[in-house]
């Protein structure tokens, strides 16, 4: 739900959820011997996914269910606790409890975005158990644990580090997931626009996102070259004119080097709001977890690809920049200077060259 409004939430799902945590609680706390390592990181990951999601955003304005919300989160935490305590898990139970055990706590009581960030924090303590041990079976959970951390968007985009939790398989689930979006707003008939900038593997991420929305039936329109994303912006707003699905950006913005991102602007261009990018998060979480497999993807080609056409818009952005610009002005001022140009990693080469 885009919007979800106050009565969404009702006795009925309230009970699920209790019902389903009493029941994963029971399991846990149970005799049956030898649950396989990732049945457990599976019940970790819907628990978790429970202690983001109950209580979701726009609710807690409303305190009909304020408490209640907090309540089962409560319930979440005390079966998290009963996971720790499995033997399966005995050699790092004390490094569980003394790492992740406070985050969950702290989530009980925290608003929606900052359980997301308490959870995926949790997340990030055990990559990094992981890294402290010799690599062994318990790995086998570790590592798929990791590989469906909870998706974290910041501003309109999501990022991560590339190998660790930026990987193919997960950011595909999240193009699908805008993809679902895109299908619920009716613009199936529209393209999707992708473009990326000169970040190391940002051109491999784009195609990631590309073959998804092929699969998905959209069109799809690349960037021809690295691009900055106000280039992009430019020209989806001003050249397509209401003929997009939504445009998508591989770029990591100001993140260090070995980070790699992906942003979504919806059809408007302007930068997607909070909640289509709950909407959206949560949506990626459910079907990372509901599949094993590779998601649905089609390869993308030469130029000749069916669905696939390539455009280059910095002539027309650099020219609407420079028709703005006071240059007889900016040259008088700057005679007798040095400007020092910072590149950002070499994102402001891509247009400041040229300017």
């Amino acid at each position: 739900m885009i919007e979800p409004a106050y009565d969404d939430i009702t006795e009925e799902t309230l009970k699920e959820a209790r019902d389903l945590i009493k029941g994963i609680r029971e399991f846990l706390s149970g005799e049956e011997p030898g649950v396989p390592l990732k049945g457990l990181g599976r019940l970790f990951l819907m628990l978790t996914t429970l202690l983001v999601e109950v209580g979701q955003y726009r609710h807690e304005t409303a305190r009909k269910y304020l408490d209640i919300s907090r309540e089962i989160r409560a319930e979440v935490v005390d079966a998290l606790g009963a996971w720790m305590r499995r033997p399966e898990l005995e050699g790092l139970r004390v490094l569980l409890m003394e790492n992740l055990m406070p985050l969950f706590k702290l989530a009980v009581d925290a608003y929606f975005p900052y359980r997301v960030n308490f959870i995926c924090a949790s997340v990030d303590r055990l990559f990094e158990i992981g890294v402290l041990l010799p690599r062994s079976k318990i790995h086998e959970l570790i590592d798929y644990v990791v590989d469906r951390k909870y998706p974290k968007f910041g501003t309109s985009g999501i990022r991560g580090v590339w190998g660790k939790d930026f990987k193919r398989r997960r950011i595909m689930y999240i193009v699908h997931a805008i993809c679902d979006l895109a299908d619920a707003m009716g613009v199936k008939d529209k393209v999707f626009v992708i473009g990326y900038d000169s970040r190391r593997h940002a051109d491999e991420v784009a195609k990631w996102a590309a073959g998804v929305c092929l699969a998905r039936g959209y069109k799809v329109l690349i960037a021809a070259r690295e691009t900055p994303t106000p280039a992009l912006v430019f020209y989806s707003r001003n050249k397509l004119q209401g003929r997009i699905a939504g445009l998508l950006v591989a770029t990591a913005s100001h993140n260090p080097v070995e980070w790699q991102g992906i942003k979504y602007y919806p059809p408007s261009c302007f930068p997607a709001p909070t909640n289509m990018t709950n909407w959206i998060g949560s949506r990626a979480n459910l079907l990372q977890l509901m599949s094993e497999g590779e998601p649905a993807y089609v390869e993308v080609g030469g130029t000749s690809a069916p669905g696939v056409a390539y455009f280059d818009p910095m002539e027309d952005y650099i020219n609407y920049v420079k028709s703005r610009l006071k240059i007889d002005e900016m040259r008088a001022y700057f005679s007798d200077k040095i400007v020092v140009v910072d590149e950002m990693l070499h994102q402001g080469d891509i247009k400041c060259g040229r300017m």
